[in-house]
């Protein structure tokens, strides 16, 4: 299982990307990389295919910092689910969201002038 540390956010504005916060994992899958916050280490998200998840940032429930992944896989042929930019509370959801390896999770990033 590989591990990918990710990207700690310096700042962050009003929210003008998709924001996933709440109970970690976030999402779980059956790929075989591993998000970990790049603060604490926290598990953010477990068997995931890498690449699956793009342009979201994960607030680590174990520290609170913003995280994201800089680096890109080529994208996959998948199908998609898109994310408007915002804040998401998973803190209500009952288990982290399946993902299965034929779907990629995209955000919103929108250009703030």
């Amino acid at each position: 299982m590989a591990t990918i540390k990710l990207a700690a956010l310096t700042e962050l504005r009003k929210p003008t990307r998709s924001i996933i916060a709440g109970k970690a994992p976030f999402f779980v899958g059956q790929g075989d990389t591993d998000l970990i916050c790049g603060s604490c280490g926290s598990t953010l998200a477990e068997g995931i295919v890498n690449g699956q998840l793009r342009d979201i940032v994960l607030k680590c429930p174990g520290c609170g910092e913003y995280c994201e992944q800089i680096m890109l896989p080529p994208f996959p042929e998948v199908r998609v689910i898109r994310l408007s930019a915002g804040y998401f509370d998973f803190s209500t959801l009952s288990a982290p969201v399946r993902c299965p390896p034929d779907v990629a999770i995209i955000g919103t990033k929108l250009t703030v002038p």
